[in-house]
């Protein structure tokens, strides 16, 4: 009986979990690779904008060596409490774009207006 119960419990938190799973999109700002995932059942989410750390560090908050997915895990969490998300690739992360120009010319002001140029496409 007591196993029962426990697989009919894992069973539903499995369940809510997948329920709980946003719709993700990904998108294009500029030159800027992006994801939105939005909570399902939410008709205007509140929306974070999540900026990964230092280093060439993708939209999951993937480097070329560590893989912890960090950026993924904080927007299901979010997600999950019904707050969309807005991750992206840094400049040189996720395939390099030459739009972008060369990495050692990069400055912390490239950095600033990318979170700008995507914050100002959530606001319109």
């Amino acid at each position: 009986m007591r196993t029962l119960i426990a697989a009919l419990a894992i069973v539903g938190f499995c369940a809510a979990m997948a329920s709980a799973s946003g719709e993700e999109t990904k998108i294009r700002v500029g030159n800027i690779d992006a994801v939105l995932t939005i909570p399902p059942d939410v008709e205007r989410p509140p929306i974070a904008l999540l900026i990964a750390g230092s280093g060439s560090t993708d939209h999951d908050g993937n480097g070329p060596q560590a893989k912890p997915a960090t950026l993924k895990k904080l927007s299901e969490q979010l997600v999950a409490r019904r707050i969309a998300t807005l991750r992206y690739d840094k400049r040189g992360a996720g395939g390099w774009k030459p739009e972008f120009g060369n990495p050692e010319d990069f400055r912390f002001k490239d950095f600033v207006d990318d979170a700008v140029a995507l914050v100002n496409y959530l606001r319109s």
